[in-house]
Order: C-alpha cells, then sequence, then structure tokens
C-alpha cells in the first residue's frame, strides 16, 4: 500500500528509509523480509490510539498498530480471549470476545519468531488503558519487570499459540527463564522445531529446562534442531539506569551458559547473536565454532565505539593480538561459512584467505589438477572495527571471495590518518550490496566502481561537519563522484555526510543509472535548485526520495516532484531554513 505523500513543513526532521526486518506476524513465512512503507501515517491526535504510544515515531506506531490487529485475529482462533483484559476490536467496540474467525489463522503461524515484540503492542490490544497498558506506559517495554501483569498476559497467549498447532511450528521463540513451564512439557509435540531463539538472556535463568529440551528433542526426532538465535533486551546509553546495569552484568555472567547451549547441539549452522551485547566479544562461540564443521552462519554485536560508556560494561578483551591469532586460525578451519558478521581487531584476520586465493591463480594455469583448498562461498560479510584494520581486512576479503561475495558492509571507528587507499582492481562480479560507514568511506576509491557491474545498492556515510573545502579526501573523492554513474543497475543510493555531489554527477547519475528507484541525500553539499530539478525529472523509475540538503526554497522541488506520478514517497528537509 502506498500513496503519493509530501510533507508539509520542510523543517520536519527526515523519517529514515525503513529497513528491511523479518515478522514474525506476516501470513505463511514469517521469516521473510518484510517492509512497512514510511508514505503511510496515522494520527497521534485519534481517540483510538493510546496515549502510552505517543511518544513513539509514526513509523513505530504504525507497525505496532498493523501488529496488534494481526494478534486479534491469532488470539480470535483460540480459547484465551476469555481469560484476557477486554480487547478493542475496530468495527465491534470493546469486547471481551471477538465473533469466533471463519479462517483458522494461526494454522499458518509456524514461525514464531521474536515472540517478545508483542509487548510493543499491548497498548493497541488492550481496550482498558488502566492495567497493564499504564505498566507498558510507565516502564520502558525493553525493561519490563519480570513477573509483571504485562508478562503474564503474554505468557498465556504464547502458550494459547503453541498449543494449538504445536506440531507445526519450525522457529520457536521463547523466554530462556520460561522454558520449563512453556516448553519442556511439549517436547513431543515440537518435532518439526529447526530453529531455537532465546530471548532475556540478560536474565537470570536456568540452564538445566534448555540443555533437556535440545537433548530429548535430538532423541526424539533426531539433530535436526540446528539454528539457534541469542536475544538481550534492547538498551541505549540514554537508559544506563539500575536495572539496565544490573541486566547487563547478568548478561556477562551467562555467557558460560550460552557457550555449554551452543555445545549441546550438534551440526550446528547457525549462530546469531546480533541481539545480545555479550556476543561483542564473541564470548562463548570459540570452543563451538571450532568444533562445528557445518557451520554457515555466524552473527555478532557490534561493540561500541571505544569512547562510549558501554565500554566500562563490554570492554575489549585483554591481549587483542593473541585473540587475532585464535579468530584466525577459527576462520581458516570453518569452511562451510558463508554470513559473517563480527567486530575486527587486526588487519590480516583474513590475510590466510587471500594467500589462498593468489596461490589458486597462480597454480590453476600451470597445474590445473593441483588439490588446494576450497575457500569458503561467502556471500556475505559485515564487519567493524577501527579504520586502520578494516582497510587491510576489506582489500583481502573483497580479493579472497570475489567470486562469491554479493553484500560488503564495514562500519569504522576512529578518526585517525592513514596514507593509504582502499581499491579494488579485480572483478567483483556477484556484489550488490555495498555499505561503507564512518571513515572507512573516505578512503574508498570511487574508480572501484568500474570493477562493480552487478551493483544495486551504494551507501557512503561519513561526518556531515566534515568541511570539503579543506578536506584532502573529500577533495579527492569530489573527482571521482562521477564514477557512480556506472552502476547501470543500481537501484538505491544513499550518500550522508558533507559529499560533494555536483549538478552535473545528478544529471549522469540520472541518465545512465536508469534503473534508480530510492535516492537519499544527507548534508551533501555542491548540490543546486536547478541541477536537482533537472535530475530528478530524469529519473523515470524513481519511488523514493529523502532530501536533508542546504539549498534556498526547498518548496519548489516539492511543488516539482508532486507531478511526478511514478513517485510514492519523498521526504524534504532544508537545512538552509534550519539554520535559519
Amino acid at each position: 500500500m502506498a500513496s503519493n505523500h509530501t510533507s508539509n513543513n520542510i523543517d520536519i526532521p527526515p523519517v529514515p528509509y525503513p529497513e528491511r526486518h523479518s515478522s514474525s506476524l506476516h501470513h505463511r513465512s514469517y521469516s521473510e523480509s518484510q517492509t512497512i512503507p514510511y508514505s503511510i501515517s496515522t494520527t497521534g491526535d485519534s481517540e483510538d490510539t493510546p496515549y502510552c504510544a505517543s511518544t513513539a515515531s509514526t513509523l513505530d506506531q504504525l507497525k505496532w498498530s498493523k501488529m496488534a490487529r494481526l494478534l486479534q485475529l491469532l488470539i480470535a482462533c483460540t480459547d484465551v480471549q476469555a481469560r484476557l483484559p477486554a480487547l478493542r476490536y475496530p468495527g465491534y467496540g470493546q469486547q471481551w470476545i471477538r465473533p469466533p474467525c471463519k479462517v483458522d489463522y494461526l494454522r499458518h503461524y509456524i514461525d514464531h519468531q521474536n515472540f517478545a515484540a508483542i509487548v510493543l503492542c499491548f497498548p493497541y490490544l488492550f481496550a482498558d488503558k488502566s492495567s497493564s497498558c499504564e505498566l507498558l506506559a510507565a516502564t520502558d517495554p525493553c525493561t519490563v519487570p519480570q513477573g509483571s501483569n504485562v508478562l503474564k498476559v503474554m505468557f498465556q497467549i504464547q502458550r494459547a499459540f503453541m498449543a494449538h498447532t504445536a506440531c507445526r511450528i519450525r522457529t520457536l521463540s521463547v523466554s530462556a527463564a520460561s522454558m520449563e513451564l512453556l516448553v519442556v512439557p511439549m517436547i513431543p509435540q515440537l518435532a518439526r522445531v529447526t530453529s531455537l531463539e532465546l530471548t532475556d538472556l540478560d536474565q537470570d535463568f536456568a540452564l538445566e529446562p534448555i540443555l533437556d529440551f535440545i537433548k530429548s528433542h535430538r532423541m526424539l526426532v533426531g539433530p535436526i534442531l540446528k539454528n539457534i538465535r541469542l536475544m538481550g533486551r534492547s538498551f541505549t546509553p540514554s537508559r544506563l539506569d539500575t536495572l539496565v546495569l544490573t541486566s547487563i552484568k547478568n548478561s556477562r555472567l551467562n555467557a558460560d551458559k550460552v557457550r555449554t547451549i551452543l555445545g549441546a547441539i550438534r551440526d550446528l549452522e547457525k549462530v546469531d547473536g546480533q541481539a545480545w551485547m555479550p556476543s561483542v566479544g564473541l564470548l562463548g562461540f570459540k570452543d563451538v565454532v571450532a568444533s562445528s564443521n557445518n557451520l554457515k552462519v555466524l552473527k555478532c554485536s557490534f561493540p561500541p565505539a571505544p569512547s562510549s560508556v558501554w565500554s566500562s560494561y563490554f570492554p575489549l578483551p585483554h591481549g587483542t593480538h593473541d585473540i587475532h591469532i585464535d579468530w584466525s586460525s577459527l576462520l581458516e578451519k570453518c569452511r562451510s561459512l558463508e554470513q559473517i558478521r563480527i567486530p575486527v581487531r587486526h588487519g590480516d584476520l583474513y590475510r590466510w584467505a587471500y594467500h589462498e586465493k593468489k596461490s589458486t591463480l597462480i597454480c590453476a594455469p600451470i597445474l590445473p589438477r593441483t588439490q588446494t583448498k576450497r575457500l569458503p562461498h561467502m556471500h556475505r560479510i559485515h564487519l567493524c572495527g577501527a579504520t586502520v584494520d578494516l582497510l587491510d581486512t576489506l582489500a583481502d576479503v573483497a580479493f579472497a571471495f570475489q567470486d562469491t561475495l554479493q553484500d560488503l558492509e564495514a562500519h569504522s571507528w576512529l578518526r585517525v590518518w592513514q596514507p593509504a587507499t582502499l581499491e579494488f582492481d579485480w572483478t567483483l562480479s556477484r556484489l550488490t550490496r555495498l555499505v561503507l560507514d564512518g571513515e572507512l568511506s573516505l578512503y574508498f576509491s570511487l574508480d572501484s566502481l568500474a570493477w562493480c557491474p552487478m551493483l544495486e545498492h551504494l551507501s557512503l556515510s561519513t561526518d556531515p561537519s566534515l568541511d570539503p573545502g579543506a578536506h584532502l579526501l573529500l577533495y579527492i573523492r569530489s573527482r571521482e563522484m562521477h564514477k557512480v554513474a556506472c552502476l547501470k543497475r543500481l537501484r538505491r543510493l544513499v550518500l550522508r555526510g558533507a559529499w560533494p555531489v555536483s549538478d552535473v554527477v545528478l544529471r549522469k547519475i540520472a541518465d545512465r543509472c536508469k534503473k534508480l528507484s530510492s535516492l537519499v541525500l544527507d548534508h551533501t553539499t555542491v548540490t543546486s535548485i536547478g541541477g536537482l530539478l533537472l535530475a530528478v525529472e530524469r529519473m523515470y523509475m524513481l519511488e523514493s526520495m529523502s532530501l536533508r540538503l542546504d539549498v534556498v526554497d526547498l518548496y519548489l522541488v516539492r511543488v516539482v516532484v508532486r507531478k511526478l506520478a511514478f513517485l510514492r514517497a519523498m521526504q524534504l528537509t532544508s537545512l538552509y531554513k534550519q539554520d535559519l
């Protein structure tokens, strides 16, 4: 669903283009990526909108409202609604029981992924604003205490959903603390579970029930449980209160328990710890990864910047050189890896892969029958770390996995001068997504884009406060910006920071990138109102656009772009008027 949408106030900060997230409440396949169009808006002053959600963004309100309506349909398929507080049903008023559904929607609910997210829907789900919704309004949803009414209601809903079609569940999401009461009694019915998602790992939990489930499930149906996702609660530096600090310390103490859980799963294929902060140091993963020959996906949480307050709770491990040696040799043994998301502590983390690829290219013409080691078929690589370390690591992985790499993303810290350049002079035949965030993007030579013929998504982000006239790297990049136009398959272009994007560059991009459907220019410079209008009018496939530019009178842009029928969503912000 989409509609033509323009902002009535050009001074409103832009809503960022939503990234694709997996939702567990969509029909049939709940792990597929779904997008909520941000061109749809909801009215915050509506009487039906709970007051406890008034501080949420429009995008979050829309997402939670849709999830709440889907939950109402699922709840109506069970008998648990008679034991819950009054639900709000559009069209039926505030009733205890919704008229029975003619379709058993819950029968298709086979992936119980990230079930804890329904806590955010409670203000939209229940009609009574004075009970559990008040508790949720007074407390951050991420810090709802254990034993509260909110979690008791969620436990009832989750148990009813699991018991309805337990034999069809494939992805099971459950709190580690409630494993004994909720999951262990239903082990014989959960015969199709292949993925386990453990939430609330920052709380104290018993290890034995989780091990009993894993071992009993393996004895009953065989080693089909091969994927695990680790989740804690979301914390931000502004929420470092006593409860948050206690949870952080508990989650670090649970690292040994997590290592035991991972070791109990045989033939482990996927470990996803993005939502569990202790995985920032890859705690508990080393022994498991070293003993697993089938591991395909390894994702860890990215550490905060070294200057952040988080560093006192998640410090970088001592003896960085020794840890680097362990991880370099460890990754060398994992020949089945396809996706990885890890922090980089040393520049030659993937130097072994570079040497193996180089040896293969040299020996293949001379000795075609030579048996060489097979490099992992890496499709997706996401890294973060200091700029100095990332420069070498990215060059190694881009060369070593040039035949298979499809998604390359890097986030850098630390502003230091490094007389080096990140440049490719070999073809990345399958690369479709390239994201460089931080100082690292300034070192990337845009001439390398000519070696990425299949690139569809390009994102470069740097500091918007940099002076393009005084910064040497920005001056060098300004001479290369026209190279973006060589990407004939480009669909999404994101430039954040003081990138010099001239009218000539925009015109070339519009003329040559015929498939461009999304454009984001945030704080870019050297752009005039006339050049912007001429370029946008030639982007015939453009569907969404977000501009935050220091140009005079973005009102003219809004008037002209409104006539473009192919544009579905746009966001305009004039930095010039904000400064005034």
